[in-house]
């Protein structure tokens, strides 16, 4: 007798950042701070340039408070708005979660009455809308005949 030999192997996993992921939006978070303490000096002096009114205001600001906590201020604004921006981006890029479907799929749980009347009568009407289509096709196919 022969022996077969199997040639299966199984399928590879992917790999997952899962477990650095808040490290990694910790570290963005970090470096948009950076970036924002930064930018925020010539931000000040833009804004100023370009409305006299705001200079002003800065100058009132700088007197109460002083110059270093102003260009900190400004910086965790910009770094606040920054954040957002980011991840508003995100959250728009990334789509729909792809285990979404199988949790779909899973119904209610067993213990959630109102869940499961709930599902019961959606699967009631998608059983009534399946045999109301067989019945048109039926009859469809009759009259084709």
């Amino acid at each position: 007798m022969s022996r077969s030999t199997s040639t299966y192997s199984p399928p590879k996993r992917k790999k997952r950042m899962k477990a650095t992921l808040p490290l990694v939006g910790l570290l963005f978070a970090v470096l948009l701070g950076v970036v924002a303490y930064f930018l925020a000096p010539p931000l000040v002096e833009l804004l100023e340039g370009q409305f006299p009114d705001i200079e002003q205001q800065f100058d009132n600001l700088r007197a109460d408070i002083g110059e270093t906590p102003f260009n900190a201020l400004i910086a965790g604004l910009l770094w606040l708005v920054m954040l957002a921006l980011s991840v508003f981006l995100v959250a728009a890029l990334i789509g729909e979660d792809p285990e979404k479907e199988a949790w779909k799929y899973m119904g209610p749980h067993p213990k959630d009455i109102k869940g499961m009347k709930r599902e019961r009568k959606r699967l009631q009407k998608e059983a009534q809308k399946r045999a109301r289509q067989r019945k048109a096709m039926e009859k469809k196919k009759k009259t084709q005949a």
